[in-house]
């Protein structure tokens, strides 16, 4: 008779609620309240698409959470692959390709760089800057969203993206998109087949041109007349030329800092807006992560 681990939890839950399961430093948690985290964590994961023998990428330190993950993760009948957080990108980019996960579950410390990860693995880092200009998020959910909610789809898009844009019908698919200025926002909702399709993407191309452009030529300027005033001087001032490249180095390293922040922040709307249309064909959840408003 095959045992799974999440059985054992369950039956000593059902039968020692109260006693201690586990410690950690000065958490503790009885083994009512581990699988009570553990079943609302397999209920989280089923909503975002996780299914029998899929794989979890838990990216975070060794504690408490990463535990209730795991018997989550093994009761939602997946297979729990932990990433060690002192990986660096490349690294963890590498472990990423090899464990082709179906999601990744990040420590609140490790947030930043596992989602900066998995948006260059996804949607393609630009090879020059090494950061993705083109953002891509796409959920497929059961059942088919009543077409008399169409207010209520984008009243969710542009409530989370914050602007109105302009809606259209396309193919039997509903769009909303934004139009002019550097950014380009894309929203589709489709159902067919008893299924629902949403898709979101982001195109910073021009705002990243115009970002490394603009702000490339003040740097470039202002380290060109440092150097000149360093060589056009009775001597050479070593310190002043070094200064000034510096200085260079550092805008470079500012304008990618700037970018990240927009693309961090970009794919963060595109990433609720998405998961919040999944849950229209089904209602609201309970375990929903985001509030309401």
């Amino acid at each position: 008779m095959d045992v799974r681990i999440h059985d054992i939890l369950t039956r000593n839950a059902r039968l020692e609620p109260d006693r201690l399961a586990a410690t950690l430093g000065d958490e503790t948690r009885t083994f009512g309240e581990l699988d009570l985290l553990a079943n609302r964590a397999a209920h989280r994961l089923t909503a975002a698409g996780v299914a029998h023998r899929d794989r979890v990428v838990w990216w975070g330190p060794t504690d408490l959470a990463a535990l209730e993950v795991c018997y989550g993760v093994t009761r939602a009948g997946g297979a729990l692959a932990p990433v060690n957080p002192a990986f660096g990108e490349q690294e963890a980019a590498a472990a990423l390709t090899e464990l082709r996960p179906r999601l990744v579950v990040a420590h609140p410390d490790c947030e930043d760089a596992a989602r900066a990860v998995a948006q260059n693995l996804e949607s393609g880092s630009n090879p020059i800057i090494g950061i993705p200009t083109v953002l891509r998020y796409q959920r497929t959910v059961g059942g088919e969203l009543d077409s008399t909610r169409r207010a209520t789809i984008l009243s969710v898009i542009r409530r989370v993206m914050g602007l109105h844009g302009e809606a259209s019908e396309v193919s039997g698919s509903l769009e909303w998109r934004t139009k002019g200025g550097s950014v380009e926002r894309l929203v589709s909702v489709s159902s067919g087949g008893g299924r629902t399709t949403i898709e979101g993407s982001t195109n910073l191309r021009s705002a990243t041109v115009g970002t490394y452009i603009s702000g490339g030529l003040i740097a470039t300027a202002i380290t060109f007349l440092g150097i000149s005033a360093s060589v056009g001087g009775p001597s050479l001032s070593i310190v002043g030329l070094i200064l000034s490249i510096g200085f260079l180095a550092a805008a470079c390293l500012g304008l990618r800092a700037i970018q990240r922040k927009r693309v961090n922040s970009e794919a963060a709307k595109l990433e609720r807006v998405v998961y919040e249309l999944a849950q229209l064909p089904h209602g609201p959840r309970a375990d929903s992560p985001f509030p309401t408003e």
